[in-house]
């Protein structure tokens, strides 16, 4: 059974299903916003990891803003494949606070397309496409999103 579980550290509120490895969606908590960042072009996972705490940090936003992540791959992994990617994935989020006790908090969603878009996207596992981070609403005298 889904349960709407609340994460303070990141401030927002997520559907916890269990079974399932990431949560069923998430939404922000009052006087917070999602915004919506699509990179313009794949970025592999170590670079995404970086630009997004680079960001964050600019943003004036803990690393447990992060809120859900949209991620691509050329192809369909093995589940030997996945388990190894999801290890490395999970331990960067883990290490930045992103789970409530053992419930990974986040949304994401991989593609597995088999091709991108645009010949501009080089062809290499497991990219960031965007992410969501939570802000301040403009309503509550925070940030513009």
């Amino acid at each position: 059974m889904t349960e709407v579980l609340h994460f303070e550290p990141g401030n927002y509120d997520f559907v916890h299903a269990p079974g399932g490895p990431f949560s069923a969606g998430v939404a922000p908590m009052n006087g917070y916003a999602l915004r919506r960042v699509r990179f313009g072009r794949h970025i592999p996972i170590a670079e995404g990891f970086a630009f997004i705490e680079a960001y964050l940090g600019r943003e004036g936003r803990p690393l447990t803003a992060l809120a859900a992540c949209e991620l691509r791959s050329p192809a369909a992994m093995t589940m030997a494949e996945f388990q190894t990617f999801n290890g490395q994935y999970l331990q960067t989020l883990h290490a930045w606070g992103c789970r409530l006790g053992e419930i990974n908090t986040l949304e994401n969603t991989q593609d597995f397309t088999g091709r991108f878009e645009s010949k501009k996207w080089e062809p290499q596992p497991n990219q960031f496409y965007l992410i969501l981070i939570v802000i301040l609403s403009e309503t509550s005298g925070g940030l513009n999103g």
